[in-house]
């Protein structure tokens, strides 16, 4: 006789006072006594008609005690999921991140879950949860992360990765040119050896991140002392660093010329400080030529003199003697 609301039956067992049936999509149904909570539905309420068994799933074999029921599951799917580092950021600066995990399990659920950072060394197996703090391992370049899961009859998933880029290392910044002395006004041409932005402050003090940005060459028109450094967008920050551009002037002064009046052959005529150098710094490279000349045309027939090393606040005189 059929069992009224049951249909497609795998098998069928009882006990003394109630009955059991096993369904062909594994589920279990159960009716009659339920004093001693044989039935399985969570209560102790008799039911002359079946009632499912809370939780029976994925079971393959049933059988019945005097007072009691026995089920057998069967289940060999393994969970499947996904691991997710830092939100799916694609690079970070710190080997400690926060993974986000999913699992699915059709059978008897998710339990346990474990970690690799190579697929080869695991972690121990712990509680599955949705979050999980995870210290990859160090040195700057491509990361991965792998996980396992595990469900409650012990069905082992395939290992799901995740991938992401570990730097820790500042950016690098250049100045061209460097920094030292110049005969003049000049820019300077900051660069980095990644994409990154430069804070800079030219009137010495300390530059931060409230500073100014970098954006043009830099105009040096006086001695300036120029500090920067760069910060990328991980947040690496190189340390400052310093340059003193020095505006360095040869400043030659002429004074003024007057020929004497009247001088004799052989006689020696000087001039003190026909030349003043008044800039900051020497010259080794130029050179200044005196011409003593009768007349007002300079040409080979004139006496020539030439001095050089100009150095600051020293004057140079031009001494001659009169040929003729």
């Amino acid at each position: 006789m059929q069992v009224n609301g049951l249909a497609n039956g795998a098998a069928i067992a009882a006990g003394v006072y109630h009955s059991i049936a096993l369904m062909n999509d594994g589920t279990v149904w159960t009716w009659g006594s339920n004093v001693n909570g044989e039935l399985g539905d969570g209560t102790f309420i008799n039911s002359p008609v079946p009632v499912p068994a809370g939780g029976a799933s994925y079971i393959s074999a049933i059988a019945g005690g005097g007072y009691h029921t026995i089920a057998i599951r069967q289940d060999t799917v393994p969970p499947t999921g996904s691991v997710m580092i830092n939100g799916d950021a694609t690079a970070t600066n710190s080997a400690s991140v926060n993974l986000a995990l999913s699992c699915a399990d059709t059978g008897t659920g998710c339990a346990q879950m474990q970690f690799s950072n190579d697929d080869i060394t695991w972690s121990e197996w712990e509680p599955y949860a949705s979050t999980k703090a995870w210290i990859m391992s160090t040195g700057d370049g491509g990361k991965a992360v792998y996980v396992k899961l595990r469900d409650v009859i012990g069905n082992v998933s395939e290992s799901y990765m995740d991938a992401i880029i570990l730097d820790t290392t500042p950016p690098r910044t250049t100045a061209s040119p460097a920094a030292g002395g110049f005969p003049g006004p000049l820019t300077v041409t900051l660069t980095t050896d990644e994409p990154a932005t430069i804070y800079y402050t030219t009137d010495g003090s300390a530059p931060s991140t409230a500073s100014s940005i970098y954006s043009a060459p830099i105009s040096i028109t006086e001695n300036t002392t120029l500090k920067y450094f760069a910060v990328d967008s991980l947040g690496n920050q190189e340390s400052v660093k310093t340059g003193s551009y020095g505006i360095n002037v040869i400043d030659l002064i002429v004074s003024s010329l007057s020929a004497p009046s009247s001088i004799y052959t052989g006689v020696s005529y000087t001039v003190s400080n026909t030349v003043k150098n008044i800039g900051n710094i020497s010259s080794t490279t130029s050179y200044l030529k005196f011409y003593l000349s009768t007349d007002a045309n300079i040409d080979s027939s004139d006496y020539t003199l030439r001095r050089g090393a100009w150095v600051p606040s020293l004057g140079v005189q031009a001494t001659a003697q009169i040929l003729q």
